[in-house]
């Protein structure tokens, strides 16, 4: 149910719903429910947006 909901919460791109609720299911919430621990979810969502700070910190800096 919570990839279901994750799918639906992107509707802004109605082109991505689908592999956001799959995404939502088997990377989020499946750990999430097998380790018992919220952590894993948000530690795993967190990650691109991590990735890309850095991405785009780089370009304006001109270190990448």
């Amino acid at each position: 149910m919570n990839g279901i909901l994750f799918g639906f919460y992107h509707l802004h791109q109605p082109w991505g719903i689908l592999s956001a609720a799959v995404d939502g299911m088997l990377l989020y919430a499946l750990p999430s429910r097998y380790f018992r621990s919220a952590w894993f979810g948000i530690i795993a969502h967190s990650g691109q947006s991590i990735y890309f700070t850095f991405l785009i910190l780089g370009l304006v800096l001109g270190l990448a």
